[in-house]
């Protein structure tokens, strides 16, 4: 294989657009995080997780902002897996309640004025 600097050139040329096309998308991508970021620092829920300092959004005030979302997104699943939990004892005390009457749980839950989105 014969070497051209033609060939040089032009692999320089098209590692060199590469390269600018990444940076600008990477400079969109970090726009849109801090955009996001900053929004997420007006969520009162986030805004009293988050260190006491402006609401820049300098990578460590960027990092807090990502914690305080998952430390909220931990809490609300614990919060759900207890609903479920409970949910389910009160459908089997209700299955027992039906069982004991001779009625099915669909009358039970009416009594109870549960419907089906309970």
């Amino acid at each position: 294989m014969q070497h051209n600097d033609r060939d040089d050139d032009a692999r320089l040329r098209t590692a060199k657009q590469r390269t600018a096309a990444l940076e600008a998308q990477l400079a969109d991508l970090t726009a849109h995080r801090d955009d996001l970021l900053q929004k997420l620092t007006t969520i009162p829920s986030v805004a009293a997780t988050l260190p006491q300092s402006d609401a820049s959004t300098s990578t460590p005030a960027a990092e807090a902002g990502i914690q305080a979302a998952k430390d909220i997104i931990k809490e609300h699943i614990r919060l759900l897996h207890d609903y479920n939990e409970i949910r389910d004892v009160g459908q089997g005390l209700m299955g027992i309640i039906a069982e004991s009457r001779g009625v099915r749980i669909k009358e039970v839950q009416d009594e109870f004025g549960m419907t089906p989105k309970d």
